[in-house]
């Protein structure tokens, strides 16, 4: 007979698993860029800064006691800089990707960052959400810069690097093409879309569409 006690209704197939926990490392030596990036990052729900760090020894110290999953390592810190201590992070863990922060304007420094071994580079005027967005994608591997193109998508040097895809996205932002536009003139989705965004800001040092297509136009790129 039955007992009175209800029975917990089975999980919907079509639930979506909770994300899990992305561990986080911030490296910084302004304590209130560190607390701004510590609440865009966890107010997401889905991310936690379980350490943080003002110098590249830190970094190097902390990293050798508690497992992260991510790195935010400024580019500009005091003792040992902060390539340097990208280098070294990418020497000793070359599984944790670091996302190299900097208020630099030099696209040399973005594409210095990468060429060391940094899994991305955003301009620290990112958005918010923006950076959430792209720290969760380094980690789970949907963003990826580290490494060479594919064949099919081979370097343009006299445009900073940038893929033959990459010019294309670039050039359709210029002319004020929104992602579902690009998505369908270049017949990807636009989740590809925003990968090669990405990296078209990692590549150029820049933070978001407006100053890509300011780029673009510059340099006749969207004509």
């Amino acid at each position: 007979m039955p007992d009175g006690t209800a029975t917990p209704p089975a999980p919907s197939v079509n639930e979506a698993a909770p994300k899990r926990i992305i561990e986080v490392l911030i490296a910084d030596d302004h304590e209130l860029v560190r607390s701004g990036i510590r609440h865009a990052l966890e107010r997401t729900g889905t991310m936690r800064v379980s350490a943080e760090a003002a110098t590249g020894n830190e970094v190097i110290s902390i990293l050798a006691l508690t497992p992260v999953d991510i790195v935010l390592l400024d580019v500009r810190m005091p003792g040992m800089d902060g390539m340097v201590c990208l280098e070294e992070i990418v020497r000793r863990w070359p599984h944790i990707p670091v996302l190299m922060l900097s208020v630099d304007e030099d696209p040399r420094t973005a594409q210095d960052a990468i060429a060391r071994g940094a899994a991305g580079y955003m301009k620290k005027t990112i958005h918010p959400d923006d950076l959430a967005s792209t720290v969760r994608g380094l980690v789970e591997g949907t963003i990826v810069t580290r490494g060479g193109p594919p064949a099919k998508e081979a370097a343009r040097p006299d445009f900073f690097g940038l893929t033959e895809r990459e010019l294309d996205v670039l050039r359709l932002v210029a002319q004020g093409a929104d992602n579902r536009t690009i998505a369908a003139q270049l017949f990807v989705t636009v989740k590809t879309v925003k990968y090669h965004l990405t990296n078209i800001f990692a590549k150029l040092g820049l933070s978001n569409r407006t100053e890509a297509a300011g780029f673009a136009i510059r340099r006749g790129i969207g004509e």
